[in-house]
């Protein structure tokens, strides 16, 4: 389990239009909604747990330059489309 799995996992989301569709569809709380994550990701061969996935979207971490400069013009492409995908999914429950 660790944080490079979860990245790689995502990476691989960012360009498989069939598993953000898998991931767009779940609905539950934010701890359901991170297991059920983590529960994909190990079916595609990726070594992640729920925590790993947590921390990827942990807003406590310091961010380092690469990251930074990845979300100073807006957002990376992976974070955009998975941050847009729980954004609206959140707002539409409230």
């Amino acid at each position: 389990m660790s944080k490079q799995q979860a990245e790689a996992f995502y990476q691989k989301l960012a360009d498989d239009k069939s598993l953000k569709d898998q991931i767009a569809g779940l609905r539950g709380d934010l701890d359901t909604v991170q297991e059920e994550i983590a529960k994909i990701a190990r079916e595609k061969g990726f070594d992640v747990a729920k925590d790993d996935i947590r921390s990827l979207h942990s807003s406590e971490k310091e961010l380092d330059d690469a990251e930074l400069d990845s979300v100073a013009g807006g957002c990376s492409s992976v974070c955009g489309e998975i941050c847009g995908l729980f954004l609206g999914h959140w707002m539409g429950r409230q």
